[in-house]
């Protein structure tokens, strides 16, 4: 259920910010950690 909601703000703030390369590699980073 939080994965969802997780993903929904990071695509919500994508839209609304024009930064989703950086938060792509945010969650790269972030998701590569976590394995």
């Amino acid at each position: 259920m939080f994965g969802i909601i997780f993903w929904f703000t990071i695509g919500y703030c994508a839209c609304k910010y024009s930064w989703p390369r950086k938060i792509a590699e945010l969650v790269e980073e972030m998701t590569s950690k976590n394995g």
